[in-house]
């Protein structure tokens, strides 16, 4: 993992599914489309990352369980006993995963309207 991983996965996070130039444009990302482009295909790797179309990228479940500590990419497992030292705990988990269904819930609202 290179030192700009978790701001482009942070950035997937908020403002998914995006471009590798548009996560480029990100006032706390400076790095080119190029290398956000090769950093995207070894979050792919990972799996923290998925291409939703190309070159569209969005994060997956396992990208944002990393984000908040629940994860370890290196070792590629969950970490079901998150420890506060490791920068996250299990309400954060829980929280994360409402977020994502009040968003989608958010979306079905607005296709039916």
């Amino acid at each position: 993992m290179a030192g700009i991983d978790d701001r482009i996965l942070e950035y997937l996070y908020e403002n998914k599914p995006s471009r590798p130039s548009d996560i480029a444009r990100d006032e706390y990302i400076y790095c080119s489309p190029s290398y956000i482009g090769q950093r995207l295909r070894e979050l792919r790797e990972y799996g923290l990352v998925a291409v939703q179309e190309e070159p569209i990228y969005e994060i997956t479940d396992k990208g944002s369980a990393y984000l908040i500590g629940a994860y370890d990419a290196e070792n590629e497992e969950y970490l079901h006993n998150v420890k506060p030292e490791r920068g996250a705990k299990n309400y954060q988990w829980v929280e994360l995963r409402l977020n994502d269904y009040t968003q989608e819930a958010k979306k079905l609202f607005e296709r039916f309207r």
